[in-house]
């Protein structure tokens, strides 16, 4: 795999961004390292002048970004996510620095489909929902006193990271796996969620942290596209 087909694979993600002059610098910060999709789930104003200004030579990737209603599409065809975030959090995907993150994508370079790097709200940050949809949590070193980055600033190192992976791309071989997509992940998910309430073992109101559980379970064990197939056999037999 070359350079080039290795960047295509990586989508940066905007969940609900709230300021047009950050989805901006965020392509400018894009296109400083060489990666060009971006997607803008639920963008508060978009497309902006605010936004061509800060983007500079960078109108490419904002008039090409893909703006869709939900982070499950904008992580269709996607085999790996990384969300982005500096708050704690009581249930979280594993915990990694931004450098240690991007050693896993570069993993990802030679399956079959797309990563994601996600960010979330200038605000609040990715939802405990967003970050559920994830493999792994990178945050990126900072002060004790002031650890909260600009969203670009922020996009900009991880996508320094990213490029800094040319340096080492071929060095070693890579397992190729039929890791299952986003959404056969989220299908089976759905299909568990419907056999267990029906079965009676899921009770009404208590949905929420049987299924969080049960999402961060199939996250990180990396589910291959086979195997979902298995359990989705096996779910259609329980009536």
């Amino acid at each position: 795999m070359n350079w080039f087909d290795a960047l295509n694979k990586v989508r940066i993600i905007l969940c609900r961004p709230s300021h047009p002059g950050n989805v901006g610098s965020v392509a400018r910060a894009m296109k400083n390292m060489g990666l060009k999709k971006l997607y803008l789930i639920q963008p508060k104003d978009f497309p902006s002048h605010i936004s061509d200004a800060n983007a500079a030579g960078a109108l490419d990737i904002l008039q090409n970004a893909v703006v869709t209603d939900s982070l499950d599409l904008g992580l269709e065809g996607t085999v790996f996510a990384v969300g982005t975030s500096c708050r704690r959090r009581s249930l979280t995907p594993e915990k990694l620095t931004c450098r240690d993150a991007i050693g896993r994508v570069a993993r990802e370079f030679y399956g079959e489909g797309d990563v994601a790097l996600v960010f979330g709200n200038e605000r609040n940050g990715l939802s405990i929902e967003e970050l559920g949809k994830c493999h792994v949590l990178a945050t990126i070193p900072s002060s004790d006193a002031y650890s909260s980055l600009n969203l670009s600033h922020a996009v900009q190192i991880f996508c320094y990271e990213i490029f800094q992976l040319k340096n080492t791309l071929g060095r070693q071989p890579f397992l190729e796996k039929n890791f299952g997509h986003h959404e056969d992940v989220e299908l089976c998910l759905r299909k568990f969620e419907n056999v267990m309430k029906g079965s009676g073992f899921l009770k009404p109101g208590a949905e929420g942290k049987v299924m969080e559980r049960l999402q961060r379970l199939f996250r990180r064990t990396r589910i291959e596209k086979e195997e979902i197939d298995i359990l989705l056999g096996f779910l259609k037999t329980i009536r």
